[in-house]
């Protein structure tokens, strides 16, 4: 411990990362060290000196660029939107018995029925594919045409975020 010098500490400080964990190691071992009475005082004095890293530059978006993204991530989620609402409906007369059974619109709106029930359509265990008599109606095996009927990806809801938000 009387070996520690402020260039040691210096050194060890620098090394550590700009962020929040690099902040609580520095400040979890200054408290240690400091309780021990062998401790210089001028390493003593540079570890009570305040914690902080040069400010990383910060980069905006130009308004032009700003107001871009805002507009491709409504018409991300307002496409989303359109297609959840369509697929909603679908399920809603199904539901009340307004499809006629046996067709292709029909077994859409039984496969919408097990999707809220399970996350997904009906589908065969191993391997995972779509059941045989539900593929033509689901149009695909893609996200956007099992799940996605009725729920957002990751990518919509992102969008869906960013639609609204604020220039700072």
């Amino acid at each position: 411990m009387d070996r520690l010098t402020t260039a040691h500490w210096n050194a060890w400080r620098l090394s550590l990362p700009p962020i929040t964990t690099g902040y609580s190691k520095y400040s979890i071992v200054a408290g240690l060290l400091q309780q021990d009475a062998r401790l210089a005082r001028p390493v003593r004095e540079a570890m009570a000196q305040r914690f902080a890293w040069t400010p990383g530059r910060e980069l905006t978006y130009t308004q032009e660029e700003f107001t871009a993204i805002r507009v491709a991530a409504r018409r991300t989620f307002r496409t989303a939107l359109l297609r959840i609402r369509e697929n909603s409906e679908h399920l809603a007369a199904w539901r009340a018995g307004r499809i006629e059974a046996g067709g292709t619109a029909w077994l859409l709106g039984e496969a919408l029925d097990v999707l809220p029930r399970t996350g997904d359509v009906p589908v065969y265990d191993k391997p995972r594919t779509i059941r045989r008599r539900y593929r033509a109606a689901l149009a695909g095996g893609s996200s956007r045409c099992t799940w996605g009927r009725l729920y957002l990806s990751r990518k919509e809801t992102a969008a869906r975020e960013t639609r609204t938000a604020r220039r700072p």
